[in-house]
């Protein structure tokens, strides 16, 4: 997704003036009266017709009923590093207040976000194999025995090859497509000094703080040379050297992302499909090391992604 100059101003201003900015709107209008109609009149249908679906029109009908499940801590050796796992919580005592334009910018924030930063992320992890082929060559013996064994794969399959999701939860290390979390205090809380000698900082209920995603997961005191593209960081071996909350690329606690399960699982299905039928090469106009392009909300490689796909034989 492509912003205009104009377009960047005002998500800047709707970031810093939420209050100001309330009526502004930044997609065509015609956009936001198709996102509007299409998820109320699903919603109308499916309540008019009792129908139940595993989608997110389903989760925000659910929000809007106070009956939304939440999200807790993943288990890692079942699901995968980067994913979360449902826990059910005491549904509200009344129903959110929701209005259809929030529920339809939901939708939309799904559609949009989904797809653009799936997409970043695995052109990014496509171009370090390219640079990187002692990674590749290592994924693709095992896409390659997984499929001699199972021929074709299916979602369990998927989830129990350790080295696939190794290479795609360093992909989301080093090139996490969420770049900041905002986050609203709910309570007065104190912040340690950041520095020796600095004052600590007071954090006021409804003051909105943002966590830079890259300064933790590219800090050298969590990540030993941060900037190595290194899925062995993953591995059952050196898992558990990772400190809680220093990877947080689809957010963390009950408000991260939902969608980490599809993201990642659509990912790892082009990747297998991709490095068993094709050598992903390295040519000139690929970028080595990489660079990402300044000036944009979204993460793309400075130039773009350049790299040979060679049939295997």
């Amino acid at each position: 997704m492509t912003f205009t100059l104009y377009q960047k101003m005002k998500l800047v201003f709707m970031t810093m003036f939420p209050g100001l900015m309330k009526h502004a709107d930044i997609f065509p209008q015609s956009a936001t009266e198709f996102f509007k109609r299409i998820v109320s009149e699903t919603m109308q249908y499916r309540e008019k017709n009792n129908i139940e679906r595993p989608d997110m029109i389903q989760l925000l009908m659910e929000a809007k009923k106070g009956t939304l499940k939440a999200q807790g801590e993943d288990k890692l050796d079942k699901i995968g590093f980067a994913t979360t796992e449902e826990i059910e919580v005491k549904p509200q005592s009344e129903k959110s207040d929701w209005t259809q334009d929030e529920l339809a910018a939901q939708a939309f924030l799904f559609f949009a976000a989904g797809f653009e930063s799936a997409a970043s992320a695995i052109a990014l992890a496509i171009h370090e194999l390219a640079i990187n082929p002692a990674v590749q060559s290592r994924l693709y013996d095992e896409v390659k025995q997984t499929h001699e064994k199972h021929g074709r794969v299916n979602y369990e399959v998927i989830q129990g090859m350790k080295y696939l999701d190794c290479v795609f939860s360093e992909t989301l290390r080093k090139w996490s497509p969420a770049i900041v979390m905002d986050r609203v205090c709910v309570r007065p809380y104190t912040l340690p000094p950041a520095s020796e000698g600095a004052k600590p900082v007071k954090v006021n209920v409804g003051d909105v703080l943002y966590n830079v995603v890259n300064s933790l997961q590219l800090d050298p005191q969590y990540y030993p040379d941060p900037l190595k593209f290194d899925p062995d960081r993953f591995s059952d071996e050196r898992k558990h050297e990772i400190q809680p909350t220093t990877y947080v690329p689809f957010g963390n606690g009950p408000r991260n992302c939902i969608a980490s399960r599809f993201a990642i699982l659509e990912a790892k299905v082009l990747m297998f499909h991709l490095i068993l039928n094709f050598e992903v090469l390295k040519t000139e106009k690929t970028l080595d090391p990489i660079v990402l392009r300044p000036g944009d909300f979204s993460i793309k490689v400075k130039g773009g992604s350049y790299v040979q796909c060679r049939a295997r034989k």
